[in-house]
């Protein structure tokens, strides 16, 4: 119940709440399809929208962040992590064989400390 009560500290005071069952297995679970972190209404949008938006948001973060999108060696970044976002992250598509066996090899998630 430790990971559940850490959970469940983080989440008092936000727009959430974790389910009961949830709480109880705390970090020590893998996901399921009824735990998904997915919003309802997440499919509303076509990726052509959601590429188009999320390169206007990655775009304006860089230029916060002072970043010149001029430069050659940053010229369509915003574009292509919102590809990347799309396409492979949410969309399960690899585009290469041995990155796709190494990223399968794992059963959970990996958490560096």
């Amino acid at each position: 119940m430790q990971n559940g009560k850490k959970a469940a500290a983080l989440c008092a005071g936000k727009d959430f709440m974790l389910s009961e069952a949830v709480m109880e297995m705390g970090d020590n679970h893998l996901s399921t399809s009824d735990d998904t972190p997915l919003r309802p209404g997440a499919f509303d949008m076509d990726n052509v929208e959601k590429v188009k938006k999320i390169e206007g948001l990655f775009r304006q973060l860089m230029e916060t962040l002072g970043l010149d999108l001029t430069d050659d060696s940053l010229r369509g970044t915003p574009l292509r992590l919102a590809r990347m976002y799309v396409t492979s992250f949410y969309g399960g598509k690899f585009g290469n064989a041995a990155v796709k066996e190494e990223f399968l090899r794992y059963a959970g998630m990996a958490t560096v400390y």
